[in-house]
């Protein structure tokens, strides 16, 4: 029976009520009003079914994210990134934290749609985690992560070495204070005042401006997950919405561009590098334009087709397969290496370790501020170059979906731009790295086996470690790359 009440104010707050939850809202100017808005809602709830669970008058926002990424992370690559903000909220609330383990995407349990979503305790599995909300997720795509529940005892004692973490803020700080308040509110209760409330905070207290978005897009989610799926608040305009929050702007466009003696600089420091395959996964990113993930996760050799310079990328970031075509750089850094098993990686390393790895290259060389990222923006600037300039063609190389996308990536200097006009050679970003890798794999391909061991030797002894007492690393038989020039030049 919808029902109006009038307020100290003169406003008059109208309340449906259905089964057992109910849902009120203030500021109505007149009884009618208010009584009308409480009709409509409860015949749209007679229509499309009650609120499920609780209800967001008996929900707090904690409590919902919790039931929210039981569903929605183990469908989701950056789950592990949602689940860091996510346990802000949890911890500070009391509850159990997220814990997220990626699934081998060679085990072949990220294509199976039997394989559990989480693991839960039983009052919160029982809760909005519904067979049918699984499924729905299931049908969108494969599962990519596991999702616990864990104490924050053993979650803090899991973290202990491993990548990440929970995204820990001074305890005793404001917005970590306002979080708390934030998090233990009601559903139906938070207004846009009050995320706004926390952006000012975090902006405040020094934040990046990207850190603080993507605080603000889970709440967002949450918020369009509990009117879409769990029918909840179907008349109100979410509180994180962008229309209802003075946000900061962001610039994320970047040109990291080297010169090529700078370049020169970075590839002689990835060959003393312990794994010289290092190199060439480097230059692979220079030559080829896609993801580091795709690159040395994604593609294995059952992927590869050299002979029509193409690779099979089975899932790309928009969830997706796709053909990727390869410049003939590409394919000869491919050329060079050993192939593998179908079903073993190209590179044969990890995204984290090449990271690292870049990074010590990047300081010995005196480089500063630079990515594996920036690698691909190198790479869509020198496509289009060779591409004069072609969007269309150059997104089958990338990947982008849009032509904004792709001219993010491009970046054209004056020089460069005078030189297309004048008819001069342009050099495009990324070419002498890429020849560096070439070269010094094609010199070791030409050692003879007995220079190829001493070379290894001193190999070794040129990355021996300074420190007392540290052992001294030794390359991997397969993968080292010797400049076959600076060999005998130091074995003579």
């Amino acid at each position: 029976m919808p029902t109006a009440q009038q307020e100290k104010n003169g406003t008059f707050t109208g309340r449906a009520r259905y089964k057992f939850d109910d849902l009120s809202r203030p500021g109505f100017q007149t009884r009618k009003q208010a009584v009308d808005w409480a009709r409509d809602v409860e015949k749209g709830w007679k229509n499309n079914g009650a609120p499920k669970g609780e209800g967001p008058t008996r929900t707090s926002v904690s409590r919902a994210l919790l039931e929210m990424a039981l569903i929605q992370l183990p469908f989701k690559k950056g789950a592990p990134e949602e689940a860091k903000r996510m346990n802000q909220y949890l911890r500070l609330a009391g509850m159990p934290l997220l814990w997220v383990t990626d699934l081998k995407p060679d085990s072949g349990e990220a294509s199976d749609p039997a394989e559990p979503v989480a693991t839960a305790e039983p009052d919160v599995a029982e809760g909005l985690d519904s067979e049918a909300d699984k499924a729905v997720e299931r049908k969108a795509g494969a599962l990519h992560c596991k999702v616990e529940l864990v104490s924050a005892v053993e979650y803090d004692s899991r973290s202990q070495g491993a990548k990440g973490g929970c995204q820990r803020s001074d305890p005793q700080s404001e917005s970590m204070g306002y979080r708390k308040v934030l998090g233990a509110m009601k559903m139906s209760d938070v207004r846009s005042q009050d995320v706004q409330r926390l952006i000012d905070l975090r902006l405040e207290e020094g934040s990046a401006v990207q850190t603080v978005l993507h605080d603000v897009a889970i709440l967002r989610e949450l918020f369009n997950n509990a009117r879409i799926r769990w029918n909840w608040l179907p008349d109100k305009i979410n509180p994180a919405s962008k229309d209802c929050l003075r946000l900061p702007k962001f610039k994320n466009g970047r040109a990291r561009i080297l010169s090529p003696h700078q370049e020169e600089r970075l590839a002689k420091a990835l060959l003393q590098c312990y794994d010289n395959r290092k190199l060439l996964a480097v230059a692979w990113l220079a030559a080829s334009a896609m993801r580091c993930e795709e690159a040395l996760v994604t593609i294995r050799w059952g992927d590869v087709n050299l002979e029509e310079g193409l690779v099979h990328l089975r899932e790309d970031k928009a969830g997706g397969g796709r053909e990727v075509p390869l410049t003939n750089q590409a394919i000869a850094i491919l050329r060079i290496l050993k192939r593998g098993q179908p079903h073993e990686s190209v590179f044969g390393t990890t995204y984290e370790s090449l990271k690292a790895a870049f990074r010590r290259a990047c300081e010995r060389a005196g480089i500063e501020d630079l990515h594996l990222h920036d690698l691909r923006h190198w790479a869509c600037t020198s496509l289009s170059i060779l591409l004069n300039g072609d969007i269309p063609a150059l997104k089958k190389f990338s990947g982008h979906e849009t032509d904004v996308m792709v001219k993010r990536y491009v970046h054209i200097t004056p020089r460069q731009a005078r030189a297309l006009v004048s008819g001069e050679r342009l050099v495009p970003p990324g070419e002498k790295l890429i020849e560096m890798a070439i070269e010094a794999a094609t010199a070791n391909l030409a050692l003879t086996p007995e220079e190829l061991s001493k070379a290894r030797r001193i190999g070794a002894q040129l990355r021996a470690p300074t420190k007392p007492g540290r052992p001294v690393g030794i390359p991997a038989a397969e993968s080292n790359v010797v400049s076959l020039a600076a060999f005998r030049a130091r074995a003579a």
